[in-house]
């Protein structure tokens, strides 16, 4: 995907549609998606993991990340809304 610049608008798209997704995916945790907001919302990056859809080389995601999704992971996917819907919407899992 080209780099676009994200709104606020688009940010809270991606982060509502995740707060619906954790109702029903328990690897999508509410607390690490509120960090995740707040890492986004400070413009705090991320750049010092490489962070995908997949994974994320955070210790937290190395250690965990089977369970749960990291805040980074998270912020990345509110981050790129377009691409979440269609992982959303085609069934992919997020995990």
């Amino acid at each position: 995907m080209i780099d676009k610049i994200v709104t606020r608008k688009d940010l809270m798209r991606g982060y509502n549609l995740l707060k619906e997704l954790s109702k029903t995916n328990s690897h999508v945790e509410t607390g690490r998606l509120d960090r995740a907001l707040g890492l986004v919302m400070r413009k705090e990056k991320y750049d010092k993991y490489a962070t995908t859809w997949t994974g994320c080389t955070c210790a937290d995601d190395q250690n965990r990340g089977r369970i749960f999704v990291c805040k980074h992971r998270l912020a990345y996917m509110m981050e790129h809304t377009d691409d979440l819907l269609l992982v959303i919407f085609e069934g992919t899992p997020i995990n």
